[in-house]
């Protein structure tokens, strides 16, 4: 039987591109339940149609108050599952490219899940897209200024990126800072001071 947290979890991988993921979880509930809940049976009438099975998993939460569906529990889902995902990948060509589809699913997922309710504000999720803006700056070659304004280059996005995935740990990843005031202004600014007393 799926609960709210699995249909939570399979909604953003099927929105996210990885349906495989609900694939083999309604191939084992056709097979383990009897009888076969709503959803499932919703699902499994779908086929292969995307928007279809979308539709049972959505008619499927609108029944489920937010407060009702263990939001930690769907953050812990999709951290194993990028966990996993991101140990197989072959970093032997160069660490950046061989990414690149692992940050795809990643900005995928922070996308469809900044639409649900209960995961509004995550931080964990919200990471997730300055995550991807990072790796695209980073890929660029974009400069990131001062070594104190966080990531630096393909390394430290390295180290960034697994703290957040291995540690679940907010990573200094801010590039931008205000140019400080041009030393004309500040000398304009004194005299105008110094001038009054």
């Amino acid at each position: 039987m799926f609960s709210p947290e699995d249909v939570l979890f399979y909604k953003l991988m099927l929105e996210s591109g990885c349906p495989e993921l609900l694939d083999e979880a309604l191939d084992a509930a056709l097979k383990e339940e009897d009888p076969l809940s709503e959803v499932v049976l919703d699902l499994a009438y779908s086929g292969e149609d995307e928007n279809a099975r979308l539709s049972a998993l959505n008619k499927y939460l609108e029944n489920v108050p937010d407060n009702k569906i263990d939001a930690d529990a769907v953050v812990d889902r999709i951290f194993g599952l990028f966990i996993e995902k991101y140990e197989s990948i072959d970093k032997s060509e160069g660490y950046l490219k061989s990414i690149d589809g692992f940050m795809a699913l990643m900005w995928t997922t922070y996308c469809s899940a900044s639409e649900v309710r209960c995961l509004e504000g995550n931080f964990l999720i919200n990471w997730f897209s300055a995550l991807s803006d990072y790796y695209e700056l980073t890929e660029e070659g974009i400069p990131y200024g001062d070594p104190g304004d966080g990531i630096i280059g393909e390394s430290a996005f390295r180290e960034s990126l697994e703290a957040l995935l291995y540690k679940r740990e907010r990573v200094c990843v801010s590039p931008w800072r205000p140019d400080p005031p041009k030393r004309g202004l500040i000398d304009m600014i004194r005299s105008l001071f110094s001038k009054r007393t």
